[in-house]
């Protein structure tokens, strides 16, 4: 890869204006000097192992992206204090996921979509077919519709964080409390 002279911010010269991270003419060596003692431009190989600043900007919408992803599937990557949660906490909220969603998978092979439309028509928030909370049946609420069927039972979610945390906290609580079939540890209650 030939050397590039780099500007590291605009660079009006001859009548064009050169963007961050553009390559700049490298024939007037008073202005090349000029630009390198300003810190104005850098040479490509003092570059290497940093991203450019597009490619930057380009993380960092991806990063957003993907936590918005995360948020909308219920994972939190932000604790309380607004800081990561850690890598731990992070692949065990993703692991409940998984589960959730291959729960969800086996719950409409062994379904009649049919049958299924009009049960969840009539029956209760965060039921299955059959009537029974399940871990996947609460999966498919939001965190409000989480809150409000906990109220409707009396079970404090106050002390979960994450939506995986506060299903886990009313299939308990409803196992003592709901005679809809099974119990918790039958994935449903």
């Amino acid at each position: 890869m030939a050397r590039k002279l780099i500007a590291q911010r605009p660079i009006q010269y001859f009548g064009r204006t050169y963007a961050r991270g553009a390559a700049l003419p490298t024939n007037d060596a008073v202005m090349l000097e000029a630009w390198l003692r300003a810190g104005s431009a850098v040479w490509t190989e003092e570059l290497a192992g940093q991203a450019s600043p597009l490619d930057m900007v380009r993380r960092q919408e991806a990063a957003m992206q993907a936590a918005e992803l995360l948020d909308s599937l219920g994972v939190d990557i932000t604790g309380e204090d607004g800081t990561f949660v850690g890598e731990e906490d992070l692949k065990e909220q993703l692991r409940i996921l998984g589960q959730s969603l291959m729960q969800d998978y086996d719950d409409l092979l062994r379904s009649d979509s049919a049958s299924q439309g009009e049960d969840a028509e009539c029956g209760m928030m965060g039921t299955d077919a059959d009537g029974r909370y399940t871990q996947s049946s609460l999966s498919r609420l939001n965190k409000a519709e989480l809150v409000s069927l906990a109220d409707a039972f009396g079970v404090d979610l106050s002390s979960c964080r994450t939506k995986p945390e506060q299903i886990n906290a009313l299939l308990l609580a409803l196992s003592g409390s709901h005679t809809g079939g099974g119990t918790a540890s039958e994935g449903g209650v």
